[in-house]
């Protein structure tokens, strides 16, 4: 299911905002998906356990040097993959707590909206 980005938004300044929540838990279900199946490959794994040892580059300093760069540059990339994770894992996170509270307090909207009962001169009364 491809969500996509909402086809209308509101104009700026514009009074009226609609948030589904339901929208909002199904991106985040989708996204879960998506970011699952991404773990599942296993990037950071495959590129640990394929650099090459140390002694496959030779017994000089050059080689030693060299598989230190690979090392590094290897380190760096399981560092930028597992920062991107963890955002990807923080979006879908704050989707889901943003549902959450847009569907507290809707309940509570509702809840005080029948509790609205009207007075004797007419107007109404929270009762």
């Amino acid at each position: 299911m491809a969500l996509g980005h909402p086809r209308n938004l509101p104009a700026a300044g514009s009074k009226e905002i609609k948030v589904s929540r339901q929208w909002l838990i199904d991106y985040a279900d989708e996204l879960q998906r998506e970011l699952d199946r991404l773990k599942q490959k296993r990037y950071k794994e495959t590129i640990q356990d394929t650099t090459p040892p140390e002694a496959a580059l030779g017994n000089y300093t050059a080689g030693r040097s060299f598989h230190g760069t690979i090392r590094q540059a290897r380190d760096g990339i399981g560092n930028s993959y597992d920062q991107f994770i963890t955002a990807y894992q923080n979006v879908i996170n704050s989707l889901r707590t943003t549902a959450d509270n847009y569907g507290k307090a809707e309940d509570k909207s509702k809840e005080n909206i029948d509790k609205v009962r009207p007075n004797s001169t007419g107007g109404p009364t929270l009762v």
